[in-house]
């Protein structure tokens, strides 16, 4: 090969290397750029008190903050990727009417409440995760324990009925009006008097 020939050559090579450090720059910027958004994400769901995680089709979970009334999951269940049922309520296969196969066949969000028996009643949040093609792709999972909301409203309805039944068993015409001046409680000595049913008034 001619010295013209060798420098070329030579140039190409350089020109190429030069390709490849500016590749494996590139690489590792994205390695670490992708680590730091991990990190982030992770210290962003720690600060959330719901139990927050990802989840995917084949019911793995990506990612997890393990809070949300969950910290009995021991150390040796999150690692890797384990089964939310596994790593959740320690079962061997998915939880009776699991909502996540309708989130990924619908691609909506999804509300409802449940009765976990290890914690108590929770209020369950799934969102789709889409990707360009309209895949759902993954579903972000948010579960709040909402036991002393369920037992307050259980609570105030017992108030109420023991209300009632005072009303209603008192030998005294009487009613109750709510804070909008409608009929609430109308009882059976008031019926007696006036004709009127409470079905028809209150």
């Amino acid at each position: 090969k001619t010295k013209q020939q060798l420098l070329m050559e030579l140039g190409e090579l350089s020109e190429r290397n030069t390709e490849l450090e500016a590749l494996a720059i590139e690489s590792e910027l994205a390695r670490v750029g992708f680590e730091r958004s991990d990190t982030f994400l992770l210290k962003v769901l720690e600060t959330i008190p719901d139990l927050f995680s990802f989840i995917t089709r084949d019911y793995r979970l990506l990612l997890s903050n393990w809070h949300g009334g969950y910290e009995y999951v021991p150390e040796e269940a999150r690692k890797g990727d384990p089964f939310c049922y596994k790593a959740y309520y320690n079962r061997d296969a998915p939880c009776d009417n699991c909502h996540l196969p309708e989130v990924f066949k619908t691609g909506k969000p999804l509300i409802k409440e449940k009765l976990n028996p290890r914690i108590g009643h929770v209020e369950i949040r799934a969102y789709p995760i889409i990707d360009e093609s309209n895949n759902v792709i993954l579903v972000a999972e948010q579960i709040r324990d909402i036991t002393k909301r369920k037992q307050a409203e259980a609570a105030l309805i017992n108030s109420e009925q023991k209300l009632k039944a005072v009303v209603n068993g008192s030998p005294i015409p009487q009613f109750v009006i709510d804070r909008d001046h409608r009929v609430a409680y109308w009882n059976k000595a008031l019926e007696v008097i006036t004709g009127i049913k409470a079905s028809e008034i209150i």
